[in-house]
């Protein structure tokens, strides 16, 4: 069915009346939950975990994500010493079917299907300044099976959204699903209408932000008892939530707003965010995790966690695995990252990072050139902990390879923009590139290659040169153009 403004309270109102009783001896004990997998939340997950040990918590915990490739095998294997257990939403799914399944919507499916009874959920980018587990002791939840936590606006009486759920409009705090605790036994048809609504999200987020008032929704449309603590306030900065307990004693700093960067930077949020030095301790651990990777399945996993599922993955994913098998590797980009957001990623490919990731620990050298310094400057953001390992040059790439008098393992060309065919200027600076480096790099990969026939795009002029001495194609594929050098 397909919910519009017009069925939405009849639709919810029936949704209501047809939820499953609670399922006995399903679940068991008591747990948290925390949905992190893929590059932009499972760092941020990582050191959740670590401050969850760290304050004493010994709970067991699930880490719920999306697909294999969200969760790095070695990431996995590090997880399990700790007592956490990684779950592939899309596996569960087929046995528990849901019409859509991203990311706000699989926070409710994680709380329902997860093996707990009773569990704590938190976002990844939270941070526990206490040990939780007292708060399923407190008998203010053991009143009414839930709590829930503020955000910092009201849920006026006049927003649609009370009248599309069939429920007469009141002003009301408004949820912040950071951090949710729950009974699942007492509040379980709650939970299964809060499902419904984020099965239906594509017309619920249209009248609300994410997930967050589906529980407030769920629970008001069945009555259903909860505990709303006090309000924390947010930090100055606006960085980060300050959440309390139902007594207003501190338990979560949820940094919703600027989450942590996994190689950018992380403005400080001291003295107001507490255990800061230790988070960024744990954020290095992850970084030095992920660059000990050597399998193919590991690599893979761990290239998408720090890049995405980008056009360029693949060809990218290639070069990672030959920088891999080589000692001390030599590495020329032409062409910085133009932009640090991460909407930009998936297009641009940041190769840059992927780079810097696989060379780290091995004694090589990645020499990025770029005539924009605007660029070189969203590189070293990108790059953070990374960028000291990396050699910055603002300079025009022709000229660079000229002068550069050292072997190359792998040459990247990503510069000059090719707008469409007749771009002359674009053509002709790829050509120079390979004509006048030095020494013939062992690799050569080259961005925007349009077509696998006469490779229209950066290398219409540039492979067809490169083919006709030195070179074969090794990869030609996903808009990129691997050539290796006959010796190798």
């Amino acid at each position: 069915m397909q919910l519009d403004d017009l069925n939405s309270p009849e639709e919810m109102e029936a949704a209501a009346n047809a939820l499953s009783e609670y399922p006995e001896s399903h679940f068991v004990g008591c747990g948290i939950v925390i949905c992190a997998g893929g590059p932009k939340h499972l760092h941020c997950g990582w050191i959740c975990i670590k401050m969850l040990r760290h304050v004493g918590c010994t709970l067991p915990i699930e880490v719920w994500h999306l697909g294999p490739e969200e969760i790095p095998e070695v990431v996995k294997r590090d997880l399990a010493g700790l007592n956490v257990t990684c779950v592939d939403a899309h596996e569960v799914r087929k046995q528990h079917p849901a019409r859509i399944l991203k990311g706000w919507e699989v926070k409710p499916y994680a709380i329902i299907h997860s093996r707990f009874n009773e569990a704590l959920f938190l976002d990844a980018d939270n941070v526990p300044v206490v040990n939780p587990e007292y708060l399923f002791e407190h008998p203010r939840y053991f009143e009414t099976g839930a709590v829930f936590w503020p955000d910092r606006g009201i849920l006026g009486a006049d927003r649609p959204i009370w009248k599309l759920c069939g429920l007469e409009g009141r002003d009301e705090q408004e949820f912040e699903s950071g951090q949710i605790l729950v009974n699942k036994e007492k509040c379980w048809k709650a939970l299964g209408l809060t499902m419904w609504m984020n099965e239906h999200s594509d017309f619920f987020y249209r009248h609300m932000h994410g997930d967050k008032e589906t529980f407030h929704m769920a629970w008001a449309a069945l009555g259903q008892p909860y505990v709303m603590c006090p309000k924390g306030n947010p930090f100055e900065s606006h960085m980060s939530f300050l959440q309390v307990d139902p007594d207003g004693k501190r338990v979560f700093q949820h940094r919703s707003w600027h989450k942590w960067s996994l190689f950018g930077h992380n403005a400080s949020q001291k003295p107001q965010f507490l255990y800061e030095d230790e988070c960024l301790e744990y954020l290095a651990e992850y970084r030095a995790l992920l660059a000990s990777a050597r399998d193919d399945g590991t690599i893979r996993s761990t290239l998408a966690s720090l890049i995405g599922q980008a056009e360029r993955f693949e060809p990218l994913l290639k070069c990672v695995k030959i920088l891999k098998g080589i000692k001390n590797p030599v590495v020329v980009e032409i062409g910085a990252i133009r932009s640090d957001e991460e909407r930009y990623r998936d297009g641009d490919g940041w190769a840059t990072l992927a780079v810097a990731w696989a060379i780290d620990g091995k004694g090589g050298q990645l020499h990025t050139v770029d005539i924009d310094p605007k660029a070189i400057e969203s590189s070293k953001r990108v790059l953070g902990t990374y960028a000291a390992g990396v050699q910055f040059h603002r300079a025009d790439g022709v000229e660079f390879l000229r002068t550069f008098d050292r072997p190359i393992d792998l040459l990247y060309l990503d510069a000059w923009d090719f707008d469409g065919p007749g771009n002359a200027e674009s053509e002709e600076k790829h050509l120079q590139c390979v004509q006048g480096v030095r020494h013939l790099p062992r690799y050569i990969l080259i961005d925007d290659v349009l077509s696998t026939l006469d490779y229209s795009g950066k290398g219409r002029l540039a492979i067809p040169w490169l083919l006709s001495g030195s070179y074969q194609m090794a990869y030609c594929d996903h808009r990129q153009a691997l050539l290796q050098r006959l010796d190798e």
